[in-house]
């Protein structure tokens, strides 16, 4: 709720809460858009255009939600944005997603790629809905209001996510 006050207080600027904010959430984010984007430098650039939006457009946080929820949106509007970029796909194709992923996690080599080649093959809107649900560990609802799909648009891409990567045997 301190959140909240901060906005309605003259005393603390824009820059400060955007500031706060980022010391609160860049983590999380930086996990998000990492798990997305599958590259390091990637991700961290994507945070760092979301909290340049951010900053830009703080005026416009009415203060429905929680600032993650709004900075997740940011988020995730930008990781698409990379994601259609020319320059990305070149990018993608270049850098594995085995070496995202520290080496103490790492699963077999080809359950990595297995998985990777199954995310590639869906729909931005798809892809974002499974790492926002299996990588943030979001609920249905937060994923609405992260993306701005209905509830039932939301479960039917990731029902078809998950049909279309069992298909390919990116899952089990």
């Amino acid at each position: 709720m301190e959140q909240f006050e901060a906005l309605s207080n003259p005393a603390i600027s824009n820059r400060d809460l955007v500031e706060r904010w980022y010391s609160d959430h860049r983590r999380s984010l930086y996990a998000l858009c990492l798990a997305y984007l599958k590259n390091p430098q990637e991700a961290e650039e994507a945070v760092q255009e979301t909290f340049i939006k951010a900053l830009k457009k703080v005026s416009t946080f009415r203060g429905d939600s929680e600032p993650i929820t709004w900075l997740r949106r940011i988020a995730v509007n930008v990781c698409l944005d990379r994601v259609r970029s020319v320059s990305w796909k070149w990018l993608r194709k270049q850098v594995p997603l085995e070496s995202t992923i520290p080496a103490s996690e790492t699963p077999r080599p080809e359950i990595v790629h297995q998985l990777d080649q199954g995310l590639k093959q869906l729909s931005p809107q798809q892809r974002m809905v499974v790492v926002l649900r299996f990588y943030e560990d979001l609920s249905l609802e937060e994923i609405g209001t992260v993306t701005g799909l209905h509830t039932g648009t939301v479960k039917r891409h990731l029902y078809r996510a998950l049909d279309r990567l069992r298909k390919i045997g990116g899952i089990s």
